[in-house]
Parts: C-alpha cells; sequence; structure tokens
C-alpha cells in the first residue's frame, strides 16, 4: 500500500484571492487534512448510517472543514475552500503531479499521485519537475513559486512582433506545453443514464421522498399512499433524467467536435497534420479553406484576412472581417480586448479567407485553448450559471426553514402526548417522523417549478427562448431596463438621406438632399448582379467630388460570398449608392493557377447608360483596395488604402497613372481630430449638432494622398505602415447624413414600460446628440425632462479634473434638411421648467473620468441617467453592475454583438437573434424587435404571482393539516386520517389544483407597481397568519359542534386498540369534509388576477376542476355516495339538518377568507400599513430609494455649468483627439513596463518572456524546489506515457470539479 504523503511546502506567500480584479475573483482558504479530525468524522459516519456523509455530498465545503484544519499557504495544504463573489463555496483537492524524468528515455514511468512526501527526499535532483494545481469550473490553476499563488494557466504578455515572428513549436516544445496547459477540448459528456439515476436520486428532494416513502408503508400503515407518491416521483425522476440527457446532447451538438488542422513544425520545417486537441498555446496553424469550418481554439490572425461567422459565440448574423496583426504595431503588448479585430475565436467559422502578397497560406498563433478559449468561458457559463440572488428564492428557504421548526416542535409535542396516552413505542416513532411529512410536503419543490414550467412555454410560444429557466421569475421583478439602440430601438437598415460636402474655401456646400428617392432597402445582403435598385441616385453622382464618391466606394469592409456582396448595412447603403461593381481577385477558387493579386478587392463604376451624362464624376477605371484598417468601436473609425487607376491623369491623355490613397470614414468626432484644421468647417459644430439633434446617424469622411505609385515596393512599404502614421493630416471630405428608423415597435412598448414605471435607459456607441434625440422620440424623455449632459474635462500638471453640468435644449424633429443651420444662441439658452425632472446623458469619456474623479457622484448619475452613447461593450456592463448595486432589477436588450457583456450581468438579458437560443443571454428572442421585452415582463410577472400563490397555498395545506394531526386528531380524538382519506386531500384535490393553478396566463397589460417580491414581508406573513386563524376557527367550531348533538359517540379510546386501527369516528369525519373545503378555499383566493395575471375566469382548466372537487367533496357531506364513505373509511353524520349546517359553514369561510385576503391583506395591510411602517419603523434598504431622497433634499443641484453645448461638444471632442493621440505612448509604456517585470508562465519555478521562446528557469528553493528546464524534455517522449497522464489529468478535471463524485476522497481518507 502506497505511503500517504502530502503536498510540498509553499513558500511563504499571502494569497487571499485567486483571479484577483477579474469577473470570476474568489477568495481562497488552505486546508490540511488532520488524522484525528479523520478518524472521528469517518466514525460519526458509520455510526449515522452514511446519512452524515451523505451531507458531506451535498456540502462538500463541510467535508474538508471537518476533516482538515486551517492552516497558512506556507503549511502541506491538501485542500482550497473558495468563496466566490455570490457568497457559494466549493472545496477542491490540492493534486501534485511529477513528469519523471525517465520519459525523455521512453518509458513509462511516469508518477502522478495526490500528494507527495518531498520531505522524504534528502537529495532533491533534477530528475522530477513538479506541478501542483487544482481545477475549479473546468479550468486548471496551477502553483506558481516565484510569484507565490495559484493562477489560471495563461500565457504571458506578448509582443505583435514576437507573434508575427513566431516559427511555430518544435514536438519536444508542444509536449511540454501540453503538459502544462492540457488538452484543447471543451468535453461535454452525455452522462450514462444509470449515473444520472444515481446523482439525481441523491439529490435532497428526492432522497426526503425517499424518506417518506419508507416512513408511509413502515408497518402497511400508508401503502396506498406511498405507492402513488412513489410512482410520481419515478416519473418525476424519469422525466428529469430525460431533459438533462437532452439539454447534454443538445450542447454536445452546439459545441461540435474539433477535427485535425496543420501545425508548423519548426524542427522539421514542415506542416503537419495533428488532431485540434493537441494544439497548444505558441503552435503556428494553417485557417483551414473549407467554407463553415470551425475554428478549433482562439488564434491570433498572423497573415491573410478572413471573413467570419461569430453567429455561435454573438448571435450577431453579419459577418465580421479579421485582419493580419500589423508589423508596424511591433512593439505594442497584445491585448485581446483592443486586438479582437486580429483574433479568430474558437467556435467560429471561416466563411472565406484571403491571402496576402507573397503568402502561400493564411496562418495565425494558437493564443488559448480548452475551456480558456472564448467558446469555453460561454460553455462554462452553461455548465455553471451564475446563481440568481433573487428575494423570493431566499426567502423560500427561510420559510421552509420556519416550518421545519414548526416540525420539530410539533415532534416534541407528539412524543408527549402519544407517550402520555400511553402508546407504544414503536408508533410514537412512525407518527413523530411522520409529522415531518406532513409539515414540510414532499411535493413544494415540484409544485413550486410548475409555474416556471408553464411561462416557459408561453414564453417559446411566443418566440422567445430561455436557457435559464430559474430567470423568469425575476423578469417580474424588473424595475430597471436598458437597450441598445442601433438594430434594437432602431432599424438594422439604414437610408442614405443626404450629403454635405467639404467645400475647398473651408467651409460647407449647399446640403445634397436624397430624402426624396431614399427608399429603406434590406439590411445585411445585396445581390451583386441587382446593384441597378439605385440607378434613380446616379443623377446626383455629378455633383459629387471625385473623392467623395471614391471614399464611399471604398472605404468599407464588404466581402462577396457566394456571388452575394455581405457586410455592415452601412457599408451596404453607401456602396449601394455608388452604383458601383464590386470584385474579390484572390479568393480561393476565383484565380486559378495565380498567386494573390496586389489588390484583393477591386471596384469601378458600371459604364454609363445615360447619354446626357456628359461629365462623370470620376475618370477612375478602377480602385483596388490595398490594405483595411478595420473599425473598432473603441476607435470609432475604419480607414483603407487604396490605389487608383485612371484613364487620364495630369501627364496628359491616354497617360495611367497609379495613385495611393487613403480613406478614411468613423465618427465625427474622431474623424476630426485627425483631419487637418484648416480642411474643417467653421461651421463645422454647428452643422454636425443640427444633424445629430434631430436623430440622424452622421458618418464623416476623410483621405489623404500617400506618396509613390502602386508599385510592389511601395506595396510592401505601406503594409509595414502603422495606423498612426497613416490616419493624421488628413483632408476633410464631409459628413453622409443617415437616417436610422425606429421600429414600429419602439414608441408603444417604451410608452407601457413608462407606465408600469419601468426605468427605461438607453446605452449605445452612437454620438450624443443622435441618442438624445431618438430617446426624445421614442418616449424615454419626456418634453418636461430637462436634459443635462454631465462631462468631466482632462486633468492637467496645472489643473485637476472638472465636470461640468451643461443643460441641454432638445429641438423639434424637423423634416427639412435645408434648414439645419442652427443659431450659437440656441444652445446657451436656459430654459427653467416648473416641476421638470433632471435626466443626466453621459458619453463613455466622461464615464470613466467619472468613475476614476468623481465616484462620489456616479449613484447620482445612474439614478437620473437616461442616455448614455459613445460607450464601450465593457462600459455597458459596468453601466449595468452600477444600477444592480442601487438595488434595481436590471434587464437589458441588444442585438448580442457588442453587448454580450452586459447581456449576461444584467438580472435578465434578452438577445435579438434568428438563432434559438443564443449563449451570449438568459433570452433569446427571434421577434426581431423590443415587443419581446413587454412578454418577458408580463410572463415574468405572472409567473412569479403564480410562484407566491403556490408557495402559500402548500405552506397553508401543510399548517392545515399540521393543526388537524398535531393539535386534534392525536391527543384528542386519538387517531389520525386512513390512508385514502390523505389519498383524497394530496392527490385528487391538493396536487391537480396546483397543477392548474399555474394554467392562467399573464394580464394583458403591465401594472405600474411590481408584485411583491419577498415572502417574509407583512402582507404575505399577515395573509398566512388570517388565513390558518380562519381555518382553526371552523375547525373548532365543527368539532364542538359535532360533539354537540345527540347521535355524536365518542371515539374508541381504549388501550387495547390496535394502533394500525385509523379508529373511524364524527371528529375524525367532519374534521376531513372541513379541511377538503378549506384547501378549495385557499387555493380559489390564492388564485388572484389582475393586475399580474389573466382572470380566473379565462383558465377554463382550473374552473373545471375546482367544479369537480367542490362537487365530490359536496356529495361526500351529502353521503350520496355509500361506497364513497366506505373507501374513504368515513362515519357520516345521521341528519340532513347537520349536514347543511356543514355547507353552510364551509360558505361563510370562504366568503370571510375571501374578503380578508381581497381587502384586509392586498389593500390596507400591503398598500397603506406595509408602506408606512416601512418608512416609520424600518429603515428605508433599497440604495437608490435613499439617493432619491437625498436629491430630493438638494433642489438646486447639480450646479450649472456657463459653457454652452457647443463649448462641452468642443470640450468633449478635444478630448477624445488627446484621448487616441496617447494611446501609442500608453502602449509603449505597458510594453516597457513589461520589460522590467515580465510575468511568469505559470508554472512552479518557470519563466518565459515570450511565447516562441519557452526556455523556463526555475530557482531552488528550500527543499521543494527543482532546477530544471522544459527545453531539457527530449523529442523522444514517449507518446504512450504521456497520453497517460494526459487521460489522468483530465479524469482530475472531471471528477474534482463536478462535485458528485467524492469516491476520490473516501479512497484518498481511507
Amino acid at each position: 500500500m502506497e505511503k500517504r504523503r502530502s503536498a510540498p511546502p509553499v513558500d511563504a506567500f499571502e494569497q487571499v484571492c485567486v483571479s484577483k480584479g477579474e469577473d470570476d475573483e474568489m477568495e481562497i482558504v488552505f486546508y490540511r487534512t488532520s488524522k484525528v479530525k479523520l478518524v472521528v468524522v469517518w466514525i460519526a459516519i458509520f455510526l449515522s448510517l452514511f446519512f452524515i456523509r451523505l451531507i458531506f455530498y451535498w456540502r462538500r465545503d463541510w467535508y474538508a472543514k471537518s476533516v482538515a484544519s486551517r492552516c497558512s499557504p506556507n503549511a502541506h495544504a491538501d485542500w482550497v475552500i473558495l468563496k466566490d463573489k455570490s457568497m457559494q463555496q466549493f472545496a477542491h483537492r490540492i493534486h501534485t503531479r511529477i513528469l519523471s524524468d525517465s520519459l525523455k528515455h521512453g518509458k513509462n514511468r511516469r508518477k502522478s499521485i495526490s500528494r507527495i512526501d518531498v520531505e522524504s527526499k534528502s537529495d532533491p535532483t533534477p530528475e522530477y519537475s513538479i506541478q501542483t494545481f487544482f481545477f475549479h469550473q473546468r479550468l486548471k490553476y496551477i502553483l506558481n513559486t516565484k510569484r507565490s499563488c495559484f493562477e489560471k494557466t495563461s500565457v504571458p504578455p506578448l509582443t505583435l512582433s514576437s507573434l508575427l515572428t513566431s516559427k511555430g513549436l518544435t514536438l519536444a516544445e508542444q509536449h511540454s506545453r501540453r503538459w502544462l496547459f492540457g488538452e484543447n477540448s471543451i468535453r461535454v459528456h452525455v452522462t450514462p443514464i444509470i449515473i444520472l439515476l444515481v446523482t439525481q436520486a441523491l439529490n435532497p428532494f428526492y432522497v426526503f421522498q425517499l424518506f417518506s416513502i419508507l416512513l408511509w408503508t413502515a408497518g402497511e400503515s400508508y401503502y396506498y399512499y406511498a405507492g402513488c407518491i412513489g410512482l410520481l416521483t419515478i416519473v418525476s425522476l424519469a422525466a428529469q433524467i430525460i431533459q438533462q440527457r437532452m439539454m447534454e446532447r443538445a450542447l454536445k451538438k452546439t459545441i461540435g467536435v474539433n477535427n485535425s488542422c496543420f501545425v508548423w513544425r519548426s524542427d522539421l520545417n514542415e506542416w503537419r497534420e495533428v488532431a485540434a486537441e493537441t494544439l497548444v498555446p505558441g503552435d503556428v496553424i494553417q485557417i483551414p479553406e473549407a467554407v463553415d469550418c470551425n475554428i478549433p481554439c482562439d488564434l491570433i490572425l498572423t497573415s491573410g484576412d478572413c471573413i467570419m461567422n461569430e453567429s455561435m459565440l454573438t448571435g450577431e448574423s453579419v459577418p465580421v472581417t479579421k485582419v493580419a496583426l500589423e508589423a508596424s504595431e511591433s512593439d505594442v503588448i497584445f491585448d485581446l480586448t483592443q486586438h479582437s479585430r486580429h483574433v479568430l475565436f474558437s467556435g467560429t467559422s471561416v466563411i472565406q479567407q484571403r491571402r496576402t502578397a507573397g503568402d502561400d497560406v493564411v496562418k495565425g498563433v494558437v493564443y488559448r485553448t480548452g475551456f480558456s478559449t472564448s467558446k469555453g468561458e460561454l460553455v462554462r457559463s452553461i455548465l455553471f450559471p451564475k446563481p440568481i440572488d433573487f428575494k423570493f428564492t431566499n426567502d423560500s428557504y427561510k420559510y421552509v426553514g420556519f416550518l421545519a421548526t414548526m416540525a420539530l416542535v410539533g415532534m416534541v409535542y407528539t412524543i408527549v402526548v402519544k407517550q402520555l396516552n400511553g402508546d407504544a413505542a414503536e408508533d410514537i416513532v412512525i407518527r413523530t417522523l411522520d409529522l415531518v411529512t406532513i409539515v414540510v410536503p414532499p411535493a413544494l419543490p415540484a409544485a413550486m417549478t410548475c409555474g416556471i414550467v408553464f411561462a416557459q412555454f408561453r414564453l417559446r410560444r411566443s418566440r422567445i427562448f430561455c436557457i435559464s429557466p430559474n430567470t423568469i421569475n425575476v423578469c417580474g421583478s424588473l424595475d430597471a431596463f436598458c437597450f441598445d439602440k442601433t438594430g434594437t430601438l432602431t432599424e438594422d437598415g439604414l437610408d442614405l438621406l443626404a450629403i454635405r460636402q467639404a467645400a475647398p474655401d473651408g467651409t460647407f456646400e449647399e446640403n445634397l438632399d436624397l430624402s426624396a428617392g431614399s427608399k429603406h432597402g434590406e439590411a445585411g445582403h445585396l445581390k451583386a448582379e441587382n446593384n441597378n435598385n439605385n440607378n434613380h441616385h446616379h443623377h446626383h453622382h455629378h455633383l459629387l467630388h471625385r473623392d467623395v464618391l471614391e471614399a464611399m466606394a471604398t472605404c468599407h469592409s464588404l466581402a462577396l460570398i457566394n456571388g452575394t456582396i455581405n457586410g455592415d448595412p452601412l457599408d451596404l447603403k453607401m456602396f449601394q449608392f455608388t452604383n458601383w461593381d464590386f470584385e474579390e481577385t484572390n479568393v480561393k477558387g476565383q484565380v486559378q493557377g495565380q498567386g494573390p493579386a496586389l489588390a484583393p478587392i477591386v471596384v469601378r463604376p458600371k459604364p454609363s447608360t445615360n447619354p446626357r451624362d456628359s461629365n462623370p464624376p470620376s475618370s477612375v477605371r478602377e480602385i483596388g483596395i490595398l490594405r483595411q484598417f478595420t473599425f473598432s468601436s473603441k476607435l470609432q473609425r475604419m480607414s483603407v488604402v487604396t490605389h487608383r487607376r485612371s484613364t487620364s491623369s495630369s501627364g496628359g491623355a491616354g497617360r495611367r497613372a497609379e495613385d495611393l490613397t487613403l480613406f478614411t470614414k468613423g465618427s465625427p468626432e474622431m474623424v476630426a481630430s485627425f483631419c487637418r484644421p484648416q480642411t474643417v468647417p467653421d461651421n463645422y459644430e454647428s452643422v454636425l449638432n443640427s444633424y445629430t439633434s434631430q436623430g440622424f446617424r452622421v458618418i464623416a469622411l476623410a483621405m489623404k494622398e500617400l506618396s509613390g505609385e502602386a508599385t510592389t515596393d511601395a506595396l510592401a512599404r505601406v503594409r509595414n505602415l502603422t495606423r498612426d502614421e497613416c490616419e493624421c493630416d488628413l483632408t476633410f471630405l464631409g459628413f453622409l447624413v443617415m437616417e436610422n428608423r425606429l421600429k414600429a415597435e419602439t414608441i408603444p412598448v417604451i410608452h407601457q414600460l413608462k407606465i408600469a414605471n419601468i426605468r427605461t435607459i438607453m446605452v449605445t456607441g452612437d454620438n450624443m446628440l443622435t441618442a438624445l434625440s431618438v430617446a426624445r422620440t421614442c418616449g424615454m424623455l419626456t418634453l418636461v425632462d430637462r436634459v443635462i449632459i454631465a462631462s468631466v474635462s482632462v486633468s492637467s500638471s496645472d489643473r485637476p479634473s472638472e465636470i461640468f453640468w451643461c443643460p441641454v435644449e432638445m429641438p423639434n424633429a424637423a423634416t427639412n434638411l435645408n434648414s439645419f443651420e442652427t443659431n450659437g444662441d440656441v444652445e446657451k439658452n436656459r430654459l427653467e421648467f416648473v416641476d421638470s425632472r433632471v435626466s443626466f446623458a453621459v458619453t463613455g469619456r466622461s464615464w470613466a473620468l467619472l468613475r476614476q474623479h468623481f465616484p462620489q457622484f456616479l449613484p447620482r448619475i445612474v439614478l437620473r441617467g437616461t442616455v448614455f452613447a459613445r460607450f464601450s461593450p465593457d462600459q455597458k456592463k459596468q453601466l449595468v453592475e452600477e444600477l444592480q448595486s442601487l438595488g434595481y432589477y436590471v434587464g437589458m436588450c441588444g442585438d448580442g454583438a457588442n453587448d454580450c457583456g452586459a447581456l449576461k450581468t444584467a438580472h435578465a438579458g434578452i438577445s435579438l437573434s434568428e438563432a434559438e437560443a443564443s449563449v451570449a443571454s438568459p433570452f433569446t428572442s427571434k421577434q426581431p424587435n423590443v415587443s419581446c421585452v413587454l412578454s418577458l415582463i408580463r410572463e415574468g410577472r405572472a409567473s412569479l404571482v403564480t410562484s407566491f400563490g403556490i408557495f402559500k397555498y402548500m405552506a397553508g395545506y401543510s399548517m392545515t393539516q399540521f393543526l388537524i394531526v398535531c393539535i386534534i386528531t392525536w391527543p384528542v380524538v386519538g387517531s389520525t386520517m386512513s390512508d385514502f382519506q390523505f389519498l383524497y386531500e394530496d392527490l385528487f384535490v391538493v396536487t391537480t389544483l396546483v397543477f392548474t393553478f399555474c394554467f392562467t396566463g399573464p394580464h394583458s397589460s403591465i401594472a405600474p407597481r411590481p408584485p411583491m417580491i419577498s415572502l417574509v414581508a407583512m402582507a404575505p406573513v399577515t395573509s398566512l397568519l388570517c388565513c390558518m386563524s380562519l381555518n382553526l376557527g371552523v375547525m373548532l367550531f365543527s368539532w364542538y359542534y359535532t360533539q354537540a348533538q345527540p347521535w355524536y359517540e365518542e371515539p374508541d379510546t381504549r388501550d387495547g386498540r390496535d394502533s394500525d386501527d385509523t379508529n373511524v369516528n364524527y371528529d375524525q369525519t367532519v374534521l376531513f369534509l372541513i379541511t377538503c373545503t378549506q384547501f378549495i378555499t385557499m387555493a380559489t383566493i390564492f388564485a388572484k388576477g389582475s393586475p399580474y395575471r389573466a382572470n380566473i375566469f379565462s383558465n377554463i382548466f382550473f374552473l373545471i376542476n375546482l367544479l369537480i372537487c367542490t362537487s365530490a367533496t359536496v356529495i361526500m357531506i351529502f353521503n350520496k355516495w355509500p361506497w364513497w364513505a366506505w373507501l374513504l373509511e368515513l362515519k357520516m353524520p345521521p341528519t340532513f339538518a347537520f349536514e347543511g349546517i356543514v355547507i353552510g359553514v364551509c360558505c361563510i369561510h370562504f366568503f370571510v377568507s375571501y374578503l380578508v385576503e381581497m381587502y384586509f391583506v392586498d389593500v390596507l395591510v400591503e398598500r397603506w400599513v406595509q408602506p408606512c411602517l416601512s418608512r416609520l419603523v424600518f429603515k428605508e434598504r433599497v440604495k437608490y430609494k435613499l439617493v432619491e431622497r437625498e436629491m430630493e433634499t438638494s433642489p438646486d443641484w447639480p450646479p450649472l455649468a456657463d459653457k454652452s453645448l457647443a463649448e462641452v461638444m468642443e470640450m468633449e471632442l478635444a478630448a477624445t483627439s488627446a484621448d487616441d493621440g496617447d494611446g501609442a505612448k500608453k502602449q509603449t509604456a505597458l510594453h516597457e513596463d513589461a520589460q522590467q517585470s515580465p510575468r511568469d508562465v505559470i508554472v512552479n519555478g518557470h519563466r518565459s518572456d515570450g511565447i516562441e521562446n519557452p526556455a523556463f528557469e526555475i530557482t531552488p528553493a528550500d527543499e521543494c524546489d527543482v532546477a530544471m528546464t522544459i527545453d531539457d524534455v527530449s523529442m523522444t517522449i514517449d507518446e504512450t506515457a504521456y497520453d497517460s497522464a494526459s487521460n489522468q489529468e483530465q479524469s482530475l478535471l472531471e471528477r474534482d470539479d463536478d462535485d458528485d463524485d467524492h469516491i476520490d476522497d473516501v479512497r484518498t481518507d481511507l
């Protein structure tokens, strides 16, 4: 037997958290197994017949704390307990793996054990390389002794030059890295049915069901009822197993299987085909040429261009163009966010690839593999969803705890009463335990999910798909909703409304109005052979400058896919206007037997068919697009380098000239900051504001003549130019004015949300004034709202940052484009509104400065903020988090492209996508408009109220039975209900009513007040107390009235009576009939309709169920079916008058209960008493209400600035330009910092300054460090030995992370 050994001691370090500063930051605590504790715990486990072990199965962290003692990180820890931001705790074993040097010689003598005793080695030798690690949610955290902490395996910071010059890995380097990073696989296994059966059966709910069934069948007491419950349990268990299998299969099918790929082996100097699972960071691979081929990992494109379909990750159907890294930025540190346009993400598919001149293949460097990829992160978010911190769910646990306490008290009471009655010990034990199943109904969890299941079904019928059903109830409490603008509130397609060209004298020319012939086309697709739909614009071409027309024809990222031009809707509309032809010259299959052309994309004007068109705007034969600087939401611009092939030149007719020209388009603020000031018109700001203030989307155009002709040498020089070198000293060309129309559903949806007192917030990447105009048009901003832009100035050495509060007067929408000129005095006007409400508007730049310099103002700005413009994806996520920190339940609606972070962070995110289910958000709507928001909120409120009513009903049902059994039946009558009486109440009445209870759909409108979410608030507690008081009063009255009848007979209480005898008597019969009517009454009064659910009469199934249950109970009371009384073991009263009195008492109980619930609880307590007590006795706990009160006490805040709107916009523009200009400096500083303190690769003592040079240096420390380099691993590593090691690591990952299989704990401890 192998000797138990401990993990090597970690050098003294003080790690208190892992993944610090990241979304998955967790606290970490170390534990060391204690032999004494281990023995004591296992003795207790055996004595409890493994019940304690079952508890440890549910809470593995309790097991770790029970068998181990907390220790300092530098001790021999073998357990780690993690606590995330949601206060969840996870326990994992610390594993240590030893890679033997004997692998170099091809011998399979690898040692891999859970813990090793390094103290037994008196003379450490470099024969072993050691890994100390643990797995958490499929990620590997490995000990880095140089940093003295556990970190996720990742690559070090890399410069772009190291990536561009990477020559790939040798076979030995690949094996070394595979040993470190593991396999490149995202394994989602379809769990075998037997394992699913065991794991599901060990769920606390089913364990409690099994306990109840065994208890009910003890002594053959309730075997009929136990058999029915057992059958329902089996059906429920089978349904869950089938659903789990279907979900696993669907997820596995979605993930797909990685195929082989070609990898460059630097030692062999050739491409080798390998399995995709063997890829490691640093490998250089070919991009597959096959259409729709999936990318197996996250890789950085180093040559060529690719057009990708990223809908699997983002839900966005528009193809995305990816370009290779730029050699001109060689000293810049690679940043995934900043350089995402160069990254092909795992799970995306290649639509088309283009090779660059001089390259035979399109290739890239592997950056991340396995679950560390973007696809792996999304799969992990599905496998391990973020827990929903919902008050209703938390309060339900409190209620169950209260019921359990009540059961404990009842157990003690029952033992005392039974003992005084002289009952047998066996009967006392059974009846006492039976009380637990009465007070805490086993069917409670199943009943609680009914409302969610039916709501999910109704959402699916509305074409809204859900991957997180528990989020549906949360949707019922939403009180703030954020919307993206483009594609969400407005149409995806754009109409080219006007062109405003800059004149050579530094002014704007007359507005070129295109609105008369503008037609709204389909966005996203344009047939290359059917571009003639824009011929009605051709008569405008002679009015355009040649540079403007050529910029519109070339400055885009369109691609030709299967004869169809695809790309961004804005680019499509712009190119469609030019009426030019589009051709790609080096796409696979288009040019055979030739290498790639100099210009991969060529555009040329169509031959003129108009004989009167004697003065074409351009004498260009064709224009080739040599290089693209793709659009980035952070940079807010894109550029292209072109060469113009003209039919004439200044040199004379017939002479061909090839000129290099740069065209740029983007946001007006950004483009103007790169233009020469003398080319920007003086009235630039006023003209821009006149367009944007009316909601039009404005795109600025600029150009620059580059020196030299389009020779091969010049092209090579162009490819080496940096973006900053190209995008400078531009010539401003003018504006493209695009109309982004509101969707037809937007205004009514926003109106209904405003009526429902749900905050509506716009968060967009578009221009501020455009966003304000759209917000005003759709109703987010009303006419009486006083809009104030919060602008922050950038600090300098002699002046700190300042915040300016600039009021904005929004003009009404205009229709005449020629009247867009504005008077400068308009922006300086200050309108005083009576009883107006302040609404803030913030740009992304000011948001970042607010977070940095003025965090004290953030709560107020977030509270009153309505428009957040020029926001990056990360800033959208930050806004959602700030709203949540104020106590809002936040929803987010976006198109899934730039909104993924916000969609995931929000309490309820809904993505507008054509896919049935998008992993970008919990909800996906196939309705491409915001009407899905209303459906989601209505269904959420209906589901929440349904769950609320079911919980109250189940609690009232259990407490009613508790009152009968514990207070009346056992101590007084001396018997309990029969088996069939329990069957009738629990199955025929309660179960059917709960099931049909959930059929009620949502109300047609959204009420101004959200439903209550707290089960322990005054109103629900009062409701249950009143209900139980009325039930108890009716039971006591009926019981005493029965005993007062002349025909009443005392129940048999002889000592020699069989304990199994139910002792049929009048008391038991009357109480049983009364409780049946009470269950029907509670189902009726708790099945509330308006304002959150449809009227009860709309639920036909529930009405029929009520009618059947009521009729059956009334027939029993009047004893019309004697055989029914015999079956249920009832002793019916002999007089008709008494039966009539019972019916009368039940009717009075129903009406009194209804009046108390509808008027006393819902009106008096919930609407008046509870709010007053909250204000007077209990302090307000919701943070945003406290901030609101603070603002109400400060009517003079904020102090308005003397700056005009134009001055503020000019300040924003200047700051944006300065920020962009500092980008290169920041990157250079980052690179210098990285050179001074390079990050270590996360392995014991190993360090690497670049991925292409995997030489790791280890310094011995104490007695456990080893001096070895991974480069020493020979190419002759035994593949069988390595595969064995890899398989064992994968086994550890799955076993240690599932928290479902603890056999390893038992085996190791024993």
